[in-house]
């Protein structure tokens, strides 16, 4: 129901005599277009700034996995020399060997007599695996530990 312009003014009259508040013909209750817009926009910057985030998420966990699968090798090797019996004459040195096409491994096992910073009785067995990585970087890997001698 429109009310026409002489009865909104005694409306209008009629309810601010009586100290009440008038009647709004236009309620301002919700968001304006510009304001989501200014929203939307505000989402999209923040959504750009974090793009950079995930290409370096991305990268970071490959070349974790990368390297975790160079330690495996690593491991695996060291754990071949460890059940190895005999190692010859020390210092025992064998490599660089080719590993997977990919690594290159060096073994060596010292005692006491060759490494004075062994304690006697044990052998100390030591792996190196290098492998260039994606950007031409010479990375590597180096575990050493210790075998009884039996």
């Amino acid at each position: 129901m429109m009310l026409s312009a002489s009865e909104q003014v005694r409306f209008h009259r009629k309810y601010t005599e009586a100290g009440e508040e008038p009647m709004k013909l236009c309620q301002e209750n919700g968001i304006s277009i510009l304001e989501v817009m200014v929203a939307m926009v505000i989402l999209g910057l923040g959504v750009l700034g974090l793009a950079p985030l995930v290409t370096i998420s991305i990268y970071s966990n490959g070349f974790a996995g990368k390297l975790t699968a160079a330690e495996q090798v690593a491991r695996r090797e060291l754990e071949e020399l460890v059940s190895q019996p005999t190692y010859g004459s020390l210092p025992f040195v064998s490599g660089p060997d080719s590993v997977g096409g990919r690594y290159l491994v060096t073994r060596q096992v010292d005692d006491n007599t060759t490494d004075a910073g062994v304690p006697s009785g044990v052998y100390k067995l030591h792996v190196l695996l290098q492998w260039t990585d994606d950007v031409n970087r010479l990375r590597n890997i180096d575990m050493v530990t210790y075998k009884p001698i039996l």
